[in-house]
């Protein structure tokens, strides 16, 4: 790397420093807290004596309904057993994750031409906007595998691209087990290795089928590390992929398909929180592209094919699979960088000078950041049942601020009563190292209330399916409100039993 690289990198993480100190303070949250704190915690409880983890935790919380690796709540294990837990070690653990992030974007951008400043302006670029994205943003702050899955993805092709195999190899071993379904990523090289292959063959082109066939052995060979997870898992806890319990309702949804939901992802992906000025102008690019002869060759790179298979396939498979907006963040760099490798195109077509393309890229990038910005936090009123949880912007701080306030008043004032509610409120009660409680409550699910106490309370609000159980006991037991609690569109409200 040359100077400037360092000195556009320093940039780089310095930004991310500033964004990652807002998130310090930011306790445990949702599905962190329930699977990947529950995990880390058993790690370390247990002394690192097993690595599949049972299907629930000490405290009884399940752990998960399918089985997968637990690569990075080893790791989060590892650290609070070095340094210790707390919210400054784990946010400090993820911050490496973020950087990895945002480092490989810009190299991995950069990688893309041969002209220098040109490879510069996107890659930079592409980091930038990633940062500024309302999903990425507000996952910054949540301690889960979406943002070292993007790490890892980026560092997989980033090395499958400068052809070094053992880093290949590690990277997206790594990947695998730390998200399974980022199986996506070695598959998208898999098949951008045999386009090129196919690709030679019409242009009658020289190539190399036995090359061909040793660079899908070796791309594939991260599957093998993935392959004896599951086989391990089999022999520890005697199920494969799903909990026994769970298999009919996913085995149902796994064989059915919903163009409906498939629809839905794509919108999210490409059109929503400002996204839909980068998928118009790639459209529109793509169609000036071919109104001009000779610019197949550059579109039709295997490094740029890579980049549109994983910037497709990453919201087709969640299309398919169970999807929350935080699982498709380890495709959208992929995305931006396409977007500014086009952008690059299209200037050099129109011929512009390297100034002026500088000039057009700043330009477009102010415009984009500004964009990206407004949607950090929408502050919607929420007035009906919203799931899933509200973690595609930092709108998700609300509920954590409302959860901390009800911890806090229930603490003080009502130390010993039976909490019933549902999630996130029953995990931010019910453990103190969670970080929303000084001292675990006696929190118990609406659904188990069988009468009983006149101190008994219950917390509603609308953020989770469980909640029903829960205004139906206020609506039978004719509770009376103690104490709403609000935030910017957000509330939770107390009841006390009156029997």
């Amino acid at each position: 790397m040359k100077k400037i690289d360092f000195i556009l990198i320093g940039v780089i993480f310095l930004l991310t420093i500033s964004f990652w100190l807002t998130t310090i303070n930011t306790p445990y949250w949702w599905d962190s807290a329930g699977f990947v704190i529950n995990a880390a915690k058993y790690y370390l409880d247990t002394n690192f004596s097993f690595f599949i983890l049972p299907d629930t935790a000490p405290n009884g919380v399940l752990l998960s309904a399918m089985a997968h690796p637990t690569l990075f709540h080893f790791l989060l294990g590892l650290t609070w057993k070095i340094f210790g837990e707390s919210l400054f070690v784990s946010h400090t653990f993820y911050l490496s994750f973020i950087v990895l992030t945002v480092v490989f974007t810009y190299l991995l951008g950069k990688e893309l031409v041969r002209e220098e400043t040109a490879g510069i302006l996107i890659g930079f670029s592409s980091a930038i906007i990633l940062l500024f994205t309302p999903l990425f943003f507000a996952q910054m702050g949540i301690i889960y595998t979406e943002i070292p899955a993007a790490a890892f993805s980026l560092m997989a092709v980033y090395f499958y691209v400068k052809r070094k195999v053992i880093w290949y190899l590690f990277s997206a071993s790594a990947l695998l087990l730390m998200k399974e379904v980022a199986l996506i990523i070695p598959f998208a090289i898999l098949i951008a290795i045999i386009f090129d292959f196919l690709l030679k063959h019409f242009r009658k082109q020289e190539k190399n089928l036995k090359e061909t066939v040793k660079d899908l052995i070796l791309y594939s060979l991260p599957i093998l590390p993935l392959v004896g997870f599951f086989v391990w898992h089999r022999l520890v806890t005697g199920w494969w992929f799903i909990i026994p319990n769970y298999q009919q309702t996913f085995a149902q949804e796994a064989f059915s398909i919903s163009f409906s939901k498939i629809f839905y992802v794509f919108k999210f992906f490409f059109w929503e929180q400002k996204r839909f000025v980068l998928s118009v102008a790639t459209l529109i690019f793509l169609y000036f592209f071919l109104k001009k002869k000779g610019v197949e060759k550059l579109l039709l790179k295997k490094e740029v094919i890579l980049l549109a298979l994983i910037s497709v396939l990453v919201p087709l498979l969640f299309g398919k699979l169970e999807f929350l907006n935080r699982y498709v963040i380890f495709g959208l760099p992929f995305f931006y960088i396409l977007f500014f490798y086009l952008l690059v195109l299209f200037l050099c077509l129109l011929n512009k000078t390297i100034t002026d393309s500088i000039k057009i890229f700043g330009a477009v990038l102010l415009i984009i950041v500004v964009m990206f910005f407004s949607s950090w936090n929408e502050h919607r009123k929420i007035n009906n049942w919203h799931f899933p949880p509200m973690e595609e912007n930092l709108e998700y701080l609300d509920i954590i601020k409302l959860c901390k306030e009800v911890g806090s008043f229930i603490g003080e004032r009502f130390p010993d009563s039976r909490v019933f509610t549902g999630i996130p409120t029953s995990m931010a009660l019910q453990e103190s190292y969670y970080h929303y409680v000084s001292k675990p409550l006696r929190v118990y699910d609406c659904g188990q209330y069988q009468g009983g106490e006149q101190s008994d309370l219950v917390v509603f609000h609308l953020f989770s399916p469980g909640e029903i159980s829960c205004f139906r006991l206020i609506q039978e037991k004719q509770m009376k409100l103690l104490i709403t609690f609000e935030e910017n569109g957000k509330w939770m409200e107390i009841y006390k039993n009156s029997e």
